[in-house]
């Protein structure tokens, strides 16, 4: 049961925070048009930046991993981002009225780079034994 909470739970937090960084990010991004790559940099630094403060905070909530086994703990590093990834890609197709299996690169990979970084916050400063402050 706790498996299944803490996967529910990471993925919310994952998928809910990325909507909220597009939201704080979208006009920061106006600026940065005039380049392709600067914009993809910047957009990934974003990511990486808004990833980790969703990661502490998600750390607030939840101070102990409640997955005791290290593999799960491994696997949850390395799926959950790929699944929030998959799931915030069908909902920007829902929203956007497009064919939902149709995965756009873009969004995908940054995605996929903001689960991934709250997942490796959460990994890196949660210890089994102790709180992390």
């Amino acid at each position: 049961m706790e498996l299944i909470f803490e996967i529910v739970w990471v993925i919310i937090v994952e998928v809910f925070g990325k909507y909220i960084t597009d939201s704080i990010t979208k006009d920061v991004m106006v600026i940065l048009r005039r380049s392709k790559f600067m914009e993809s940099f910047f957009s990934v630094i974003g990511y990486i930046i808004f990833g980790s403060i969703v990661g502490y905070v998600s750390m607030l909530v939840f101070p102990k991993f409640l997955l005791k086994n290290h593999s799960l703990q491994m696997a949850n590093l390395v799926f959950i981002p790929i699944i929030s990834a998959l799931i915030i890609c069908f909902v920007s197709n829902w929203r956007k009225k497009l064919p939902l299996f149709k995965i756009e690169f873009e969004i995908f990979i940054s995605a996929y780079v903001f689960a991934f970084t709250v997942s490796f916050i959460r990994y890196c400063f949660l210890d089994i034994t102790k709180p992390f402050w």
